[in-house]
């Protein structure tokens, strides 16, 4: 999955209830597909007829490309993502407003608790078990996610509450704990969808992935071994 994200344009959505419905029906298939079988294991066929499309340009036309409409399918996509997206500025502005001490936990609980709404419902899932493919093959760079969204405050929250440490060390913790989150609540996603037992209820489940992501961000940085 080679996309470069920031150069891959977006094609505005059509003017036509008719567009509208056939881009939104091809971007629910694909979510599945992907989430299923994975981002590079679905071909664009598998995708226009699961979506009902005779027209072998319609990805074409409505997303550029193939890799269009793999960003249509994580970007924010407001029918799906607005009340996780609410919610969680609903939880940071409430920590941020209650005056005292911010600590790492707080930070964290902000970046897990909310993402429980996407698990409610098929599509929630399918964007979740997509999400975790995308994360996985970002640069470090980019999962640290700079910017002005809930969730990008959320992170820089993250990160300006961790113990002191190098830089370079910061932005790997921070990472790799964004991509274990991701990784964990696809998993438990996939797991649902699957009608597989969960091997924890939902609230401790939240607990203990909260206390893991804490521990990584904050256990002491060891010296480097280079030279022994």
């Amino acid at each position: 999955m080679a996309i470069d994200w920031h150069r891959v344009p977006i094609v505005p959505e059509s003017r036509s209830a008719r567009g509208r419905a056939t881009r939104q029906r091809i971007i629910e298939a694909a979510a599945d597909l992907f989430a299923d079988r994975g981002v590079d294991g679905t071909e664009v066929a598998e995708i226009l007829a699961a979506a009902g499309q005779r027209n072998a340009s319609a990805i074409q036309y409505h997303f550029g490309s193939r890799e269009g409409l793999i960003v249509a399918v994580v970007q924010p996509r407001t029918e799906l993502l607005e009340p996780f997206f609410a919610e969680r500025a609903r939880m940071l502005d409430d920590l941020l407003l209650k005056g005292g001490t911010v600590t790492l936990e707080d930070a964290v609980e902000v970046l897990v608790r909310p993402t429980w709404i996407l698990l409610e419902s098929h599509a929630g899932r399918s964007y979740l078990r997509v999400a975790a493919q995308i994360v996985r093959a970002l640069p470090v760079a980019d999962r640290n996610l700079p910017g002005g969204t809930p969730t990008q405050r959320t992170v820089a929250l993250i990160g300006a509450r961790m113990p002191e440490m190098p830089e370079a060390s910061r932005r790997e913790r921070v990472a790799t704990a964004f991509t274990l989150y991701v990784e964990l609540i696809a998993n438990r996603a996939r797991e649902i969808e699957l009608g597989l037992p969960h091997n924890l209820d939902a609230d401790t489940f939240q607990s203990e992935l909260c206390a893991m992501l804490v521990g990584l961000l904050s256990a002491p940085v060891r010296a480097s071994r280079a030279g022994d």
